[in-house]
């Protein structure tokens, strides 16, 4: 390889790879590990990972072994939403049209959601989605979704970007509050709200077989459609496009 421009950057990078790698099979690594993989001095190493550790690239959840920081997670999804904007599509629309109502799909990355693809729904009167998700993160469903399924240095990470939830989700004011409510959600393996007089919103996430998050499905309909028939009719279509998702991109 052609020398590098700036070679600590190169070390850092070599160091990181090296991390992500070893994550695959065991739960961290040393400081001498890595030292000795990418043929440098413990102590110039120790500085470089500090770095990356402030900057969120690496974690040390066990206080002495190295793993991946929490926005590793967020670059995984970035580097998968190509495709699964391209999977995703064709479930949506199909969603979007059986039940008629507005769909979004949403993930994480940097501790900041982003909106991949938003679909319309065929009724006359439905929720405009652009204008239902101007908001703070922690009033959106498909948000609370999100930061229910990462990893809890993720988990971290969000609450330090986007701050505690406070009156954009009033049960969940304090960090114990907020830890209580996002394990409701995943035991019920979904969000909900109908705070708002003018639409309900849905959300489910988006989990790639053994659990790991890729995104989350939202849908909106308005309040006056809401029963509870129609409630249980949106979370099976909402769920049946999850699994057609998954398996587009798994098959």
């Amino acid at each position: 390889m052609e020398n590098p421009p700036v070679k600590v950057i190169k070390k850092a990078l070599d160091a990181l790879e090296y991390v992500v790698e070893e994550s695959l099979v065991q739960p961290g690594v040393t400081l001498s590990d890595i030292a000795e993989h990418i043929g440098e001095q413990a102590t110039t190493v120790h500085n470089i990972l500090k770095t990356m550790e402030q900057c969120g690239y690496i974690s040390r959840p066990a206080g002495r072994l190295y793993s991946p920081g929490p926005k590793c997670f967020g670059l995984v999804r970035v580097s998968l939403s190509r495709d699964l904007i391209s999977k995703a599509g064709g479930a949506l629309n199909t969603l979007a049209q059986t039940t008629g109502e507005s769909v979004v799909l949403a993930t994480l990355a940097g501790g900041w959601r982003r909106v991949l693809l938003r679909v319309e729904g065929g009724e006359l009167i439905r929720v405009n989605t652009q204008a239902a998700e101007d908001g703070v993160f922690w009033s959106l469903v498909t948000s609370r979704v999100l930061a229910a399924f990462i990893p809890a240095d993720e988990l971290e990470l969000v609450v330090k970007e986007n701050g505690l939830p406070g009156s954009a989700w009033p049960e969940s004011k304090t960090q114990t509050e907020l830890g209580e409510a996002l394990e409701l959600i995943r035991t019920k393996g979904l969000a909900e709200e109908q705070a708002n007089p003018e639409y309900y919103a849905l959300a489910i996430p988006l989990l790639q077989r053994g659990g790991v998050l890729l995104g989350s499905i939202g849908l909106y309909m308005p309040v006056f459609r809401y029963n509870e028939k129609r409630r249980t009719e949106l979370i099976t279509a909402i769920k049946r496009a999850a699994t057609e998702i998954i398996n587009q991109l798994e098959g």
